[in-house]
């Protein structure tokens, strides 16, 4: 496969021109001086806003959404298993279409942390607004356009038997490749258009009003199919379906994504978060320093934001032109597009990833450890009774 012509780099000349100028690049792209308008995220755009911490919601009110969010997940999974598992891909079944359907509930601290940032601090508006308070997602060992339309129809067959309501249908995909003649000659969406219609058209119907249905050009090239679901507790749901690629890569992006908005990743990834610390934005001129100095790391920091955002762009289009997976228990190594020799070689994402399956087998040996010790622990004080 011809990986430069699919994905059109051109990284050396241009940008050796540009050092030799020592001139900065025009802001555009993903620039983290000022807040983000939309969050890139989830695909619900809200306006991020930063929230006084004197309006935070406390620990135990983010910890009873949790626990809403939870039930409403599982109502959801109870829902929507039936309509899908035939799909999965088995040993009995190697050829099927889905490699995986994951689940995860909000946790309390990222609750806490995302209504300070959207201002929000009453619980209905939290629970309706935070659109990934409940998600799921369709990992698809196939992601051919053929395979995906049929997952599309059982959700048509879903919507339809269950009477569950979509609130908003987002179809992310880059923009398509046009011909001389301006005829598409590549488009990178998952399923056809004409079934995400259908799907809105049903969706629509059942809730007495058209519900919102838009093709989105992701900035980052990023590809999936989002949908918010109605969910019981006034729970908003967050439906996804990606293939395997684009997800192994949106999991990495979404951590540089984090670092560049100044956040924090979790902290069994703090040795992810220290490799990740040339993408942090400078700190703002504090007293004793010069404000050309800071002016000086900021254009830097916004060159390398810019030429970061090119390469994940590039390695988002080269996940998505891999062939389907073979169906394994085992885990497969990830590979991913190499990045370009000017820019810093820890900020690779096959690089990152190692980081990434190092710190979640440390964290396993982490709580294997602990709950041998809680065992410890209780034995002998049951010896000393």
């Amino acid at each position: 496969m011809n990986i430069p012509k699919i994905i059109g780099l051109k990284l050396t000349s241009p940008l050796q021109e540009r050092r030799q100028q020592n001139t900065i690049p025009p802001r555009y792209g993903l620039t983290m001086t000022k807040p983000l308008i939309r969050d890139t995220v989830t695909f619900k755009a809200t306006a991020k806003m930063m929230g006084s911490r004197a309006d935070e919601i406390s620990m135990q009110v983010a910890k009873g959404i949790h626990e809403e969010a939870k039930k409403a997940l599982k109502y959801m999974e109870d829902k929507l298993t039936p309509f899908l598992y035939d799909l999965e891909a088995t040993t009995y079944a190697p050829e099927n279409p889905i490699e995986a359907i994951l689940k995860r509930a909000k946790e309390p601290d990222s609750i806490r942390e995302k209504a300070v940032t959207r201002g929000w601090n009453r619980l209905a508006e939290i629970k309706k607004e935070m659109t990934d308070l409940a998600g799921m997602k369709i990992i698809m060992r196939d992601g051919s356009r053929e395979q995906v339309n049929k997952v599309i129809e059982r959700l048509i067959q879903f919507v339809n038997e269950t009477g569950i309501k979509i609130v908003e249908i987002e179809n992310k995909r880059p923009l398509p490749i046009y011909n001389n003649y301006g005829e598409v000659v590549k488009s990178y969406d998952y399923a056809s258009p004409m079934y995400l219609v259908k799907l809105q058209k049903i969706a629509s119907k059942l809730a007495g009003r058209d519900i919102r249905y838009v093709d989105e050009n992701t900035p980052t090239n990023y590809m999936a199919i989002h949908i918010l679901t109605e969910l019981p507790n006034g729970i908003t749901g967050e439906l996804q379906i990606m293939g395997h690629d684009i997800a192994a890569l949106k999991e990495l992006e979404d951590m540089c994504y984090k670092i560049k908005n100044g956040k924090n990743l979790k902290r069994k990834y703090a040795p992810i978060e220290k490799v990740l610390a040339p993408l942090k934005p400078p700190s703002p001129a504090m007293e004793g320093i010069e404000d050309a100095e800071y002016l000086a790391k900021l254009k830097e920091h916004e060159f390398l934001c810019e030429e970061h955002l090119k390469y994940t762009k590039d390695a988002y289009m080269l996940q998505r032109e891999k062939e389907p997976r073979k169906f394994t228990k085992r885990a497969k190594k990830e590979s991913f597009l190499k990045i370009p020799s000017f820019l810093p070689q820890e900020l690779d994402f096959n690089n990152l990833q190692e980081l990434k399956n190092k710190c979640d087998a440390d964290e396993v040996e982490r709580l294997k450890s602990a709950v041998g010790k809680s065992a410890a622990k209780k034995n002998k004080k049951q010896k000393t009774k």
